[in-house]
């Protein structure tokens, strides 16, 4: 594989990361200022980002890795 890919593959799995913590953490967060459940929330949304962030990373290089059928 040519290392411009795999750079490219990093790059995926790391905006894939921290999209999905941010969005996870931004929701987590209004839903305890909203609930007053400080920090359960939070801290259960970031837990489930993970297997978010790893699925949304291997559909994105599963995409870009396959070539096109003809």
């Amino acid at each position: 594989m040519d290392a411009t890919i795999l750079w490219r593959i990093r790059g995926y799995v790391l905006l894939a990361t921290a999209l999905t913590l941010l969005v996870f953490g931004a929701l987590g967060h209004g839903l305890d200022i909203l609930l007053g459940t400080q920090p359960k929330a939070f801290i259960g949304l970031i837990i489930l980002s993970f297997p978010v962030s790893n699925f949304i990373a291997i559909r994105l290089t599963k995409s870009k890795l396959t070539p096109p059928s003809r």
